[in-house]
């Protein structure tokens, strides 16, 4: 099944697809910087971790663009 997945995957998106102003991943809530914009409470931050042979390389910045790509696949519920 994890290889049907890949191959699935290596087919690339759907030709479509969906921007969002606000999105939710793993009990946290994340809202692009147009949509934040007056609101009392904002979340548009992102950090992201990285490791390069030079050491410590994190990324920090703001969404701008929320995308939600879907792809055609038969091997798992989506």
């Amino acid at each position: 099944m994890r290889n049907q997945h890949l191959k699935d995957l290596s087919y690339s998106p759907i030709s479509y697809v969906k921007e969002w102003h606000t999105y939710f991943v793993n009990g946290y809530k994340f809202n692009t910087q147009a949509w934040t914009k007056g609101k009392k409470t904002i979340n548009r931050g992102v950090h992201v971790k990285g490791l390069t042979e030079g050491g410590a390389d994190d990324f920090y910045g703001v969404i701008q663009h929320i995308y939600k790509l879907e792809y055609n696949t038969t091997s798992y519920p989506k």
